[in-house]
């Protein structure tokens, strides 16, 4: 990881906040009386094993970055920190009685295109201060925030 910007350290945060999101997500549905649709976990899994599927696909998820080029690991690590935030926000906002009835109704559509997305800010990246990218803000209340920012002309 010797040749990682602080943006690629930007987006890897961005993904592993995502995984987490998830999870939580996920065990806020499950309390509510909803079911886990990842066929590996179960209708019904623990919080401890959602936990452990958390901290497996991130160091999964940071391993297979570590190991791939800038070229190559930034729209990767963008799409898959799209597509956590995707599952998050779906799980948070979709109605717990929808039945699924396919692919194109299941819900997935959603964290696909935030997927596509994060992928094409990650291609579209660069090290320069110009340029889409991602700018780390130390708030004035010692908070972080990731902002994107987009100032080059396509």
């Amino acid at each position: 990881m010797s040749d990682w910007s602080e943006k690629d350290y930007g987006l890897l945060l961005g993904a592993l906040t995502g995984v987490h999101q998830d999870i939580e997500s996920t065990k806020r549905v499950l309390r509510q009386g909803g079911k886990e649709r990842n066929p590996l976990l179960g209708e019904n899994p623990s919080g401890w094993d959602l936990d452990k599927a958390g901290v497996i696909a991130a160091l999964l998820g940071t391993g297979a970055a570590a190991s791939l080029p800038k070229e190559w690991r930034r729209p990767l690590v963008g799409a898959w920190a799209g597509f956590e935030h995707g599952l998050a926000y779906r799980n948070d906002n979709q109605p717990r009685d929808k039945k699924d009835r396919g692919f194109l109704q299941s819900g997935m559509e959603g964290p696909l295109m935030m997927a596509a997305l994060g992928g094409l800010l990650g291609h579209y990246m660069t090290d320069e201060d110009s340029g889409v990218g991602i700018e780390i803000d130390k708030g004035k209340k010692g908070g972080l925030s990731v902002l994107l920012k987009a100032e080059k002309k396509f």
